[in-house]
């Protein structure tokens, strides 16, 4: 057995002489130049703002699709053959739909590149010839059939004696679902084929889908049920003996609809339309939104559901509400009622597609089959982030040149949940190409040239849907350490990698088993007065004395309140001299921890201030050192590979891995490996989970157990800071800037100078999992 670990370890080490792709010196040089560029005009930016902002606070999750860069080979236009095309697709992006199942997709986007008015060359092998000054967008969506949660609210058997089950349509669009209206919102069940439908509603009018959950709540009379965008439903006068329960729904407090429901089967409901003294109730006639769109009447199909109806955008009785009383029976000290099924629209939010342009996008057809938009000159640069609609982003990385350029599509989400980040699609003919950076935005990548350090390979010559084994040793896990230049006016570089998600920076080239956390890398312009923190989480800089005079400040690094450096830096003299470097033992080495550069000391009219350009700081105290004895679940890591005088970090599989069809596998740490069912072909991806809160709001999540979670909407500002952002294992948000400076400095600084100033958000660096800054 040791033998045969041994030849393994050996070959992989053999497999591993050829390093993963890093950019070029001339990128390297282009992304500092880009860097300085950018940080002039956040700066201009800035100044030119009318106020002082500092303590922004979000947090939010990015699911990035693919990287397209220069040498991606691109698709045939759908449009037609007189020019080429990049296809986002699920298969690449998992901000759309994707079942992996049955490999069903709703969502396309083409990307059509020009370069001046002409449509961009390609080269004989689809890469591109040349660098896109503009794109064109294309999107389409389709609708789907979706089974209700609950499966057994039915309407009837058809002549077979099976049951019909209630379905309903839903569309994406751009990144969110909705639920297609029409009087009664469901079409019978076609059966196995999930996306095939005998009849859609009308594709002009969309609702937003509230829940849909099949969850069971147990609970007393009074004891509400959240269900999001301020609904709720609360059950009363459960009566044990004669099996049934009023249920009242509210929205904002405003009753819309009760019901009388019995549990199980019992007899047929009626409506209740009683008053009530609930200081909660108001007249159901009231109960109406500014579009015109009422919950009028409540009709029920099962017994034991409560189905409310209403009039939404013109369409009379359409189906809003459903929630089904599994059980109800004698608590320890109250009758409780179980209810394991609950159905949600929110009619507030409907809307007409026609009316509805999407940011860039405007619509661009509509019927019989699916929704298009286009957006149409989008102006291509580098280091820009465009909104095209929704919550969907088209962004280019920080180095476009005519050589080296490239962009992706991504949502950003800020709802309170958890989110799936997948890699690509790997199937029988491409896994070989294994799963890196640009493909999957669960590992660490480089914001300006998307360049990577992660890479899973698969080293077996014949997977496919009859040999699903990778043999024990033959999945691997490799990182090399990247080098990325300093922010700013900080000169020189570091190197950065990955690890499982997280972003560390090793203590040096060579000596990357020990590493720390990055907090924070950036070249924003950053004008502090004396006394004024710049807070990161619980670390902060402060210019404790400024001599405008001498040309010299007085800064110092805390941590918990305790300095752990200081030095006075004059803004005399060259690059090297404006700038103070930190350095501290740690795990027995002396490294960096700090670089900071000072542009500029001056007076305003009463106060001296202070203009920091470049920041980089580590947390030291997070530093590790990871040995061949540390367990990673089914990876072991196997100790170091040199390749052109970067040590590697390599980890293979510790034991046999079979791709069973509908399995998932626990790879290591949160990292997930998810097979389709379907036994004839082969089809995979690797994914993460990103989880989002809000601890300040008060809003439960409908979750899947009786004692819900908090639910939340958290704003996507610009800066986040490092000890209010609340993301979970979050696998690809930014190491940005962050500015937690006290309320009181706001005022003072700008009596003081009546300079208005803004901390403008930095030009983001790292895809990083834990979002940490």
């Amino acid at each position: 057995m040791r033998i045969t670990r041994f030849i393994l370890i050996i070959s992989v080490l053999v497999s591993l002489l050829i390093p993963i792709g890093t950019a070029t010196a001339a990128d390297s040089a282009a992304g500092s130049a880009v860097d300085d560029a950018a940080n002039n005009a956040a700066s201009s930016a800035a100044n030119n703002t009318a106020g002082y902002a500092a303590g922004y606070t979000s947090a939010s999750v990015d699911i990035r699709s693919s990287i397209i860069f220069k040498d991606t080979p691109v698709d045939y236009a759908l449009k037609g053959d007189d020019f080429d095309s990049w296809a986002i697709t699920p298969m690449i992006w998992s901000g759309v739909y994707y079942k992996i199942n049955t490999n069903a997709s709703t969502e396309k986007m083409y990307i059509y590149p020009y370069s001046g008015s002409s449509p961009m060359t390609f080269n004989e092998d689809h890469t591109a010839a040349e660098r896109p000054s503009k794109v064109d967008i294309y999107y389409e969506t389709f609708p789907i059939v979706t089974n209700y949660s609950y499966k057994n609210w039915t309407y009837g058997v058809t002549d077979e004696g099976k049951s019909q089950y209630g379905v309903y349509s839903t569309i994406n669009l751009f990144g969110d679902s909705y639920v297609l209206i029409s009087p009664d919102n469901y079409v019978l069940n076609p059966g196995e084929k999930e996306l095939e439908y005998k009849y859609t509603p009308e594709m002009t009018k969309l609702v937003e889908l509230v829940i849909d959950k099949s969850s069971k709540y147990n609970r007393s009379a009074g004891e509400e049920i959240s269900l999001g965008n301020g609904y709720v439903v609360i059950p009363e006068e459960i009566d044990v003996m004669r099996q049934k329960v009023k249920l009242n729904l509210y929205k904002d407090d405003v009753l819309l609809d009760s019901a009388v429901v019995y549990a199980g089967s019992g007899s047929s409901n009626c409506s209740d339309d009683d008053d009530d003294d609930n200081d909660r109730s108001k007249d159901k006639s009231d109960s109406s939104s500014d579009t015109g769109n009422t919950a009028n009447s409540a009709s029920y199909d099962n017994s034991d559901t409560m189905i409310s109806k209403g009039d939404v955008l013109g369409e009379k009785n359409v189906t809003y509400f459903r929630c089904r009383v599994s059980s109800i029976f004698d608590g320890a000290d109250h009758p409780i009622v179980e209810i394991n099924g609950v159905w949600l629209i929110d009619f507030e939010t409907a809307f007409e597609v026609e009316d509805a342009d999407f940011g860039y996008f405007k619509e661009d057809g509509i019927g019989p089959d699916s929704i298009k938009y286009k957006a149409e000159n989008i102006g291509v640069t580098e280091n820009t982030t465009i909104p095209l609609g929704g919550k969907t982003n088209f962004e280019t990385l920080g180095i476009f040149l005519p050589h080296s350029w490239g962009f992706y599509v991504k949502n950003i989400e800020t709802a309170a949940k958890s989110y799936e980040i997948r890699s690509h699609i790997l199937t029988s003919d491409n896994y070989k190409e294994g799963i890196e950076a640009f493909n999957f935005a669960g590992f660490y990548s480089d914001r300006y040239t998307g360049t990577g350090s992660e890479k899973f390979s698969i080293l077996v010559d014949d997977l496919g849907y009859s040999n699903r084994v990778i043999p024990e040793g033959c999945l691997t896990y490799v990182i090399t350490p990247v080098s990325t230049n300093y922010r700013g006016g900080l000169e020189g570089n570091y190197y950065v990698m990955g690890l499982l998600g997280n972003t560390y920076i090793p203590f040096s080239e060579t000596n990357t088993q020990k590493m720390m956390e990055l907090l924070i890398t950036t070249g924003v312009k950053r004008t502090l007065a004396v006394g004024q923190p710049f807070v990161l989480g619980n670390y902060s800089i402060v210019p404790t004395a400024i001599d405008v005079a001498g040309n010299k400040v007085y800064l110092e690094i805390l941590r918990d309140g305790e300095s752990i450096g200081n030095s006075t830096v004059s803004t005399n003299g060259d690059e090297a001299g404006k700038t103070w470097t930190l350095n501290k033992t740690v795990l027995g080495d002396e490294v960096t921890v700090a670089k900071i550069y000072v542009d500029m000391v001056f007076q305003g009219d009463s106060d001296s201030f202070v203009v920091l350009e470049g920041i980089w700081l580590a947390d030291y105290t997070t530093a590790r050192e990871i040995s061949t004895s540390d367990e990673f679940e089914k990876l072991d890591f196997i100790g170091q590979n040199n390749v052109d005088g970067i040590n590697q970090l390599v980890f293979i599989s510790n034991e046999e891995i079979v791709l069973e069809s509908n399995k998932k596998i626990e790879l290591t740490d949160g990292f997930t490996l998810k097979v389709a069912s379907n036994r004839s072909t082969l089809r995979f991806y690797l994914s993460t989970t990103e989880s989002l809160r809000n601890s300040s709001s008060s809003d439960r999540s409908t979750g899947d157990s009786e004692n819900e979670s908090k639910d939340t909407n958290d704003t996507n500002d610009t800066e986040i800071s490092a000890d209010s952002a609340s993301v979970e294992n979050s696998n690809s948000g930014f190491a940005s800037d962050s500015d937690s400076s006290s309320s009181s400095w706001k005022s003072d600084v700008i009596a003081a100078s009546g300079i208005l100033t803004i901390f403008a958000g930095a030009g983001f660096l790292f895809w990083n999992k834990n979002g940490k800054k």
